[in-house]
C-alpha cells in the first residue's frame, strides 16, 4: 500500500498521532499599556518550542519589541538582525544586552501605525544550553522618512540551567503605549 494509504488508513483507525503540532497556550488583546508577560508557561517536556505571535499599533514609538525571559533583566541577551527599511538594506548585532530587540529603526517615531512580529523559541525547557530564538517581523513606517521594514531577527538567552516558564515583551524603551494589541503564545509538540 502506498505510504499515504497507510496514513490514511491509520488516522481513519484512531491509530495516528501527527507530531509537530501547535496548541495555543494563552492570548491577551489590551490596549495602554508598554509591557505585558506571559507566565506559567508549562515546563513539563510536553511542549519542544514555543511561538510568539505579536500584532499592535503603536502609539509613539520606533515599533520595537523587546523580549526578557523569566524576569531576568541582566546583560544575558544577545542578537542578530537583518532588515530593510525604505530602499535600504541593514544588519545590526548586539551582545550583553538585558533583552532581545525585533525591529524598529533607531529613533524612528512612526506613531499609530501597524507592526507584526511571528518569533519561535526553540528547545524553552533545556536546563543545559543556552535558550535561542528566531522571528520576521514586518512594520508600516509610513509617517516620516521610512515607508517600511521587514526583517529577521535571531537571538541568545544565554542562562544555561534554567527553562523558560515567563515571557515579558515591551516596546521600545519600556515606557511607551502599545494600542491595539493582540499577542498570542503556542506550543509546538516534539
Amino acid at each position: 500500500m502506498p505510504i499515504l494509504g497507510v496514513i490514511a488508513s491509520s488516522i481513519a483507525k484512531g491509530g495516528f498521532t501527527p507530531t509537530g503540532s501547535y496548541d495555543a497556550l494563552v492570548s491577551t488583546s489590551s490596549t495602554g499599556s508598554s509591557t505585558y508577560t506571559f507566565s506559567g508557561i508549562p515546563t513539563d517536556g510536553q511542549y519542544a518550542h514555543l511561538q510568539l505571535r505579536i500584532n499592535f499599533n503603536v502609539a509613539s514609538d520606533s515599533g520595537a519589541i523587546k523580549i526578557r525571559f523569566n524576569g531576568d533583566a541582566g546583560s544575558n541577551y544577545a542578537s542578530h538582525s537583518i532588515f530593510t527599511e525604505s530602499v535600504s538594506v541593514r544588519v545590526r548585532g548586539q551582545a550583553s544586552q538585558d533583552n532581545i530587540r525585533f525591529g524598529g529603526v533607531w529613533g524612528s517615531t512612526i506613531t499609530g501605525n501597524p507592526g507584526i512580529y511571528v518569533i519561535d523559541i526553540l528547545d524553552y525547557t533545556s536546563t543545559t544550553k543556552a535558550k535561542t530564538i528566531r522571528g520576521y517581523y514586518g512594520l508600516d513606517q509610513s509617517t516620516g522618512t521610512n515607508f517600511g521594514e521587514v526583517g529577521f531577527t535571531s537571538g541568545l538567552w544565554t542562562n544555561t540551567s534554567s527553562a523558560i516558564n515567563s515571557i515579558t515583551f515591551f516596546s521600545e524603551s519600556g515606557v511607551s503605549t502599545i494600542t491595539g494589541f493582540n499577542a498570542a503564545l503556542y506550543g509546538l509538540r516534539g
